[in-house]
This record gives C-alpha cells, sequence and structure tokens, in this order.
C-alpha cells in the first residue's frame, strides 16, 4: 500500500468507527460518503519527503473526520438543523448574490464555470449537502459551523432569528468559499502551496460579493481573511486574474501562473511549513508583503534573480534542503528594486488601492465567536516606500489581521515617491482624500523638474 492509500485507509477507519458510534445518524440517502480530498493527501504525502507529517496525518485522517461526523449527524438542536434546512434563495440574498457573482466572475475572464455550480443556482439544497460536493467539504467539517458557533445559532433562534437569514448572515460567506475552491475531484500535479490555493479562492468570493471579506454588518464576512485577500488581490494584479483563478479549476501552479512562479512558490511554501510542521495547512499570511515580493521577484530582473534561478531549476524538495529562506530574502529587498515599482500603473492597480482603503474598514474580534466586524477607522498610515498602508490598532482586535495593513501598488507608490512623499498619517475625515490622491497618481506621467 502507497503512502496516499495508507492516508485515505486512516481516514476511512476513523470515519467507519465514528459512523458506528452511539448517537450517530446514518448518512442520508445520496448523500455523498466523506473522504480524505485529494489535495491534503497528496500534500501529506509530500509532506512525508521533507519531515515527519504525524501531525498533519493526525489532525486530516482523525480529528477532522471525527468533527465532521459530530458536525452533521450528531445532536438535534436549532444549529444542528439549521446545516439540514433546505436553503430558500429568495431569502439568502448574500449566498445567491455570491453563486451568481463567482459564475459572472469566471465568464468575464473566459474561464468555464465551476463544475455543478448552476444546479447550485437552480436547484434545491442544504448547507451540509452544498459544502459535502466542494473540494475541501468533501471530508472536512465547514468552517463558522463548528460548536461554538453552532451554539451561537441556537442562542439567536431561540431568540426569535429567522433561520434564513441566520443562515445567510453568518454561513454564505464561508459556502461561497468552499464553492470557490471547487468541487471535490484528485489532484494533478503536485499540489500549490496552501496560502496560494487559499489566496485565489478567497479573491475569487471577495471578487464575486466584497461584503463576504469587508463587511457591511457583523458575522457576515469569512473570518480572519484579510490578509489572505491581500495576497490574492496582489497575485491577480501581478499574474491577472484569469491565471489565479484557475487554480480554482484544479489546474496546477505551474499551468496557472507560469512554471518558473509555480515552482519557486511552491518551494517557498514548503520552506514555510518546515519552520513549523504542523497543522492547519490553512496558515495564516502574517508574511504577506515577502510572499508578495518573491512573486514580483519571479516575473523580471531584481537581486533575487540568482536565487530565483536556482529555486526555479531544482525539485522542491531540493530546494527547501539546499537555498536559503526565499521569504526572508525577499523580504530584505525593497520595493524600487523589483519589478513592479517600475511599471506603469493599470486599472488593476487603481483597484488594489480602493481594496486597501476599504480594507480598513474591517476588524477581527472575539465575542462569543471568531468574527469580522465592519470598523470605522481613525488615523491610517501610508509609508510610499514599503508600499505599506495601515491603521492603528484598535484595542477590541484579535489576530493576525490586527492592525489591517494592505500593500499600496509600487507602481503608483513610485510617482508618489517622485513627487516627494514619503510618509503620511490621515485622521478618519480625510481618508477618501488620501485614496483620490493616491488613484490621482495613476495620472501623472513624469516627476516633476
Amino acid at each position: 500500500m502507497d503512502p496516499g492509500e495508507e492516508l485515505e485507509e486512516r481516514y476511512d477507519a476513523t470515519l467507519r468507527a465514528e459512523l458506528a458510534a452511539p448517537g450517530t445518524r446514518p448518512l442520508p440517502d445520496g448523500f455523498p460518503r466523506p473522504r480524505l480530498p485529494a489535495v491534503l493527501r497528496q500534500s501529506i504525502v509530500a509532506a512525508s519527503k521533507l519531515a515527519d507529517p504525524g501531525q498533519l496525518a493526525d489532525f486530516y485522517c482523525e480529528r477532522m473526520p471525527r468533527m465532521l461526523v459530530d458536525q452533521i449527524l450528531r445532536g438535534d438542536d436549532p444549529g444542528n438543523r439549521l446545516l439540514w434546512m433546505e436553503i430558500d434563495p429568495g431569502r439568502t440574498p448574500r449566498l445567491t448574490a455570491a453563486l451568481r457573482g463567482i459564475a459572472s466572475s469566471l465568464a468575464e475572464e473566459g474561464l468555464p464555470p465551476l463544475p455543478g455550480l448552476r444546479d447550485l443556482l437552480e436547484g434545491r439544497t442544504c448547507a451540509a449537502r452544498l459544502a459535502a460536493g466542494t473540494l475541501l467539504g468533501s471530508g472536512l467539517p465547514l468552517v463558522n459551523a463548528y460548536p461554538a458557533h453552532r451554539d451561537a445559532f441556537r442562542r439567536e433562534l431561540e431568540a426569535g432569528a429567522e433561520p434564513q437569514e441566520l443562515l445567510d448572515r453568518r454561513l454564505s460567506g464561508n459556502l461561497a468559499h468552499e464553492i470557490c475552491h471547487g468541487p471535490r475531484r484528485d489532484l494533478a500535479g503536485r499540489p500549490a502551496p496552501w496560502l496560494v490555493l487559499e489566496a485565489a479562492a478567497i479573491h475569487l468570493g471577495a471578487t464575486a460579493f466584497p461584503r463576504h471579506v469587508v463587511p457591511r454588518i457583523a458575522g457576515e464576512a469569512v473570518p480572519g481573511v484579510a490578509l489572505f485577500v491581500v495576497v490574492g488581490e496582489a497575485l491577480a494584479r501581478l499574474f491577472g486574474r484569469k491565471a489565479l483563478w484557475r487554480l480554482c479549476l484544479g489546474e496546477s501552479i505551474e499551468d496557472g501562473l507560469g512554471d518558473r512562479p509555480g515552482r519557486v512558490l511552491t518551494a517557498a511554501g514548503w520552506q514555510e511549513w518546515m519552520l513549523k510542521p504542523e497543522p492547519p495547512f490553512a496558515r495564516d499570511a502574517s508574511r504577506f508583503v515577502p510572499w508578495v515580493k518573491l512573486a514580483d521577484a519571479t516575473r523580471g530582473p531584481s537581486p533575487l534573480a540568482p536565487l530565483i534561478d536556482r529555486a526555479a531549476s531544482l525539485d522542491p524538495a531540493r530546494s527547501v534542503r539546499e537555498l536559503p529562506d526565499l521569504l526572508q530574502a525577499a523580504e530584505a529587498v525593497p520595493w524600487p528594486e523589483l519589478p513592479w515599482w517600475h511599471e506603469d500603473p493599470t486599472g488593476a492597480d487603481a483597484h488594489l488601492a480602493r481594496a486597501a482603503v476599504a480594507g480598513m474598514s474591517s476588524i477581527d474580534v472575539l465575542e462569543g465567536t471568531f468574527q469580522t466586524q465592519p470598523h470605522r477607522p481613525g488615523r491610517l498610515h501610508l509609508d510610499v516606500e514599503a508600499c505599506l498602508l495601515w491603521r492603528d490598532r484598535d484595542p477590541r482586535g484579535v489576530g493576525a489581521g490586527e492592525p489591517a495593513r494592505w500593500i499600496v501598488p509600487p507602481s503608483l507608490c513610485r510617482r508618489l515617491w517622485e513627487r516627494g512623499w514619503r510618509r503620511s498619517s490621515i485622521d478618519g475625515p480625510d481618508h477618501e482624500e488620501l485614496l483620490d490622491r493616491i488613484l490621482e497618481a495613476r495620472t501623472w506621467t513624469s516627476s516633476p523638474s
């Protein structure tokens, strides 16, 4: 039995034991039997060539199937029943808008629709079945529906919340995100870095329905994903939305972003995992700046070129062992020495600048459950040479996304730099003025004399 088959058997053994436990309902007719997602199987097998993958295997082959069975097949309180309630598209406007937005966004880039998306728009389903048909939901519990969340759902329902509205507000973002990962499928080629896969899916979801990232009301956003959105926005600018979203359709990172970027980013992903070889694989994006710098450096001349050439020529396993830390090396390179800084600003740069300022208007908090809420930022800070916008830390904020910070397009920052901008701090009422000034730089064609 090869390592992948051993992992699948271990997952299946856990699943069988959980399904046989007292108090567990059988899987309903027609419900797809959970399985270890292929992308995780291949990732764990690849990890075994670099280090002991024991914690990964324990997490995904034992803990996750136990949590999945508990989530969908045990208990009968209102929070559990919410997952099996038939979704009414007429009373779930966020979810409906997100699904339509996913379809239209892919179509605008000339990409095929995600398999099964039309059926979701036109057919009858529930949250449990909808998640079970997706790449990761085929074997993992739905995020944002863990026990603490279901307890919160129960309290809201007992207090009089309308079930369809509650599902739409609290679960539509995570359901749409799982759909953006695509349907359950086998994986061709090497698995992409988890950060890149998450960034692609989250970026598609944010494009389809922005309120699932920057909420207007508490609880409607996918919690804690802002820094993944930064990476997604930057990768979409560097390689194009079409290239990035091809990963959601099951294409390899080499086919999507190109062989050179794909191999280099894959090596960086494994190097980062080696620093802390434990689950979950969906690591936070706190090192978003060096990730984006490294991706940018794969596109043209920079001080990183010799290191990138070596990373692109080696098998990822050898890159991990033989090369210095790629992200650390990228972090040390100033933006003016990278390709993006020297390019003419584009419409994608203007979009990213708007997203950066909008991203200041949300905050991750822990109020019963971890969630992203609307926020009125006070003071914003712009460092032109660092190409970074951030707001003051808020004492309520938690997690890697506090304080909120975003990359401002280097091509725009270069033109601000040429006009004498270095650092600026802007009070709340002047946020739109700051955005207008950043966008105005797109029209400047040369430095002042």
